[in-house]
């Protein structure tokens, strides 16, 4: 994930501002018309800053198991020394949805439909169209709209994975609730023995 540009393409980029596409100005007028793609996946995380504290979201589909597809682009170079072709991407973000703007200012575009992918995945034409620019806008279903809660933050360290690290805080058992049904559990128990 994430796109080298620059000197010696020593800097990456991981998102792709949709109005830079729409102006076609910087490094993705080259890519938005001839290398576009999706990208699959269940969520994405994003970090509430409260103070000096940065706090992780996960954000995904109200139906948890309706797959999330973004709006991207890919490059595919060969490396200096290597035969094969190495593919990287970038997912396009717009303005936040009203829904998510406490959040963070920024979203992923996510494509809606399948007539809203297949537009997108059409790069027959090898060029940018307002067609395509109009896809370029925030998650606003209000008949299905995304739901977003806060996750631990070990899915900020490097090299730390687990399937947990989706689910709400509030509800693992390392969570907050688990937390104080031992504590009031241990209450009750405290009264009963005195009693």
């Amino acid at each position: 994930w994430g796109i080298k540009y620059g000197k010696e393409r020593g800097s990456q980029a991981i998102n792709a501002r949709s109005e830079n596409l729409v102006e076609g100005v910087g490094m993705w007028n080259k890519l938005r018309g001839r290398n576009r793609c999706v990208v699959v996946c269940q969520g994405y995380y994003e970090w509430q800053t409260k103070g000096k504290a940065k706090l992780p979201h996960f954000i995904r589909h109200s139906n948890p198991d309706k797959i999330m597809l973004m709006a991207g682009l890919y490059e595919s170079t060969i490396e200096k020394g290597d035969s094969e072709p190495t593919y990287t991407f970038v997912i396009v973000t717009t303005d936040a949805s009203k829904g998510l703007s406490w959040l963070h200012d920024r979203q992923p575009v996510i494509l809606s439909s399948v007539e809203d992918v297949l537009r997108w995945l059409d790069t027959s034409s090898q060029t940018w169209s307002a067609e395509l620019a109009n896809l370029l806008h925030p998650w606003e279903d209000v008949k299905a709209p995304l739901e977003c809660y806060q996750v631990p933050k070990e899915i900020g360290k490097v090299g730390a994975e687990s399937p947990t690290f989706i689910q709400p805080l509030s509800t693992r058992k390392d969570g907050i609730k688990p937390c104080l049904r031992t504590e009031d559990q241990a209450g009750r128990d405290g009264k009963k023995t005195q009693a």
